[in-house]
């Protein structure tokens, strides 16, 4: 493999487990050589009381990874002693909505001479390594024997440098309880609308807010996930779980519709030539009869043209005569006009068959 290679793929390894390199939390799937009293690489045990058991394989659990190959058990016991585990967080930012996702489960063949039953799972972040700085969420009671997934969301802070994760009972009594712990993920959790677009006449456009969030509002109204454009404007989105709160904007325009006036022959004058102009407003294709893909086009001989003009919505075309002359330098000067709108006589100008350079 060369150093090129290498860098792509860097991985730390110690002693058989690994620390994704540039990972929000190191060594998220408990990778270590299972044994009881054992601590997986990156993480600490938060008392006296916490030996976690770095599984399967001690006391008797045989239940497989959810992750990898290995993951922890975590213990209360009916002396009012529970136990915990830390590890650190790298690069959160402040004001930054993340997720957290752990898998859960219990094990019915847990045994060193008690019975043990389901606890709960509370998660802090912290300030220093074991501290109890934000409780951000407690789990429901995990009776469960097979892994499940569970998901929240927590707001970063750069001062949070540690996370926390500690059994606890299932009401104020303590008992011997036990949690296996697998699969942490913690990602930033992000709102993203897309890019400006444009809409046709007759045209949907779905706007949608990608992730399941407790509260969706958009400026139209709609709490719901998607939302149905018809029309241009700005459209916005605030949504909201527990304490994360994103918002996103963006804009839909409609495109002004195309139009092209080319009715009337052109006449050419001796050895006169003409500039045809048709750029329209959201116009972005061109093309003519000659070949010519420019707004613009420069006609020095009489024929029958055409003009084909495009957007994202709509293309149309025009077909127009050129004519020529020997002499056609006939002017008609009128003596009144009515602006009044009707379109009839509304501008006072000069008639004339010639192409006048200048007034």
């Amino acid at each position: 493999m060369n150093m090129k290679a290498k860098l792509i793929l860097f991985i730390i390894l110690i002693s058989g487990q690994y620390i994704g390199y540039g990972q929000i939390l190191s060594n998220p799937s408990f990778e270590g050589t299972p044994q009881a009293g054992a601590i997986p690489a990156s993480w600490n045990a938060c008392n006296l009381y916490s030996t976690p058991d770095t599984q399967p394989g001690a006391w008797g659990v045989t239940t497989k990874a959810s992750d990898g190959s290995t993951y922890i058990s975590l213990v209360t016991r009916d002396d009012n002693t529970v136990e915990a585990i830390s590890g650190p967080l790298n690069n959160l930012k402040s004001n930054t909505c993340y997720n957290l996702s752990v898998d859960l489960a219990f094990s019915n063949e847990f045994v060193y001479g008690v019975q043990y039953r389901p606890v709960v799972l509370k998660v802090w972040i912290s300030t220093a390594q074991c501290a109890k700085s934000i409780l951000v969420w407690t789990s429901p009671l995990i009776s469960h024997t097979d892994w499940k997934p569970y998901t929240f969301n927590f707001i970063g802070n750069n001062n949070y440098k540690f996370l926390m994760f500690e059994v606890n009972y299932n009401g104020i009594n303590s008992y011997s309880g036990h949690m296996l712990l697998d699969n942490i993920q913690v990602v930033e959790k992000t709102l993203n609308l897309g890019m400006d677009a444009k809409i046709c006449p007759d045209q949907i456009i779905k706007l949608k807010v990608e992730d399941i969030w407790e509260t969706v509002t958009w400026n139209n109204g709609s709490h719901e996930l998607v939302n149905e454009v018809v029309a241009g404007g700005n459209y916005s989105v605030k949504v909201q779980d527990r304490n994360c709160i994103l918002t996103d904007t963006t804009k839909i325009t409609r495109p002004v519709p195309l139009h092209i006036d080319l009715s009337e022959d052109f006449i050419l004058c001796g050895n006169q030539d003409t500039t045809i102009n048709v750029q329209a407003a959201d116009a972005i294709f061109y093309k003519w009869s000659t070949g010519s893909i420019e707004s613009q086009i420069n006609i020095k001989y009489a024929g029958n043209y055409w003009v084909q003009i495009s957007n994202d919505c709509e293309s149309i075309r025009n077909e127009f005569t050129v004519l020529r002359k020997e002499s056609c330098c006939e002017f008609t000067v009128p003596n009144v006009f009515t602006p009044n709108g009707d379109q009839v006589n509304d501008f006072f100008k000069v008639s004339t068959e010639s192409n006048v350079m200048n007034y």
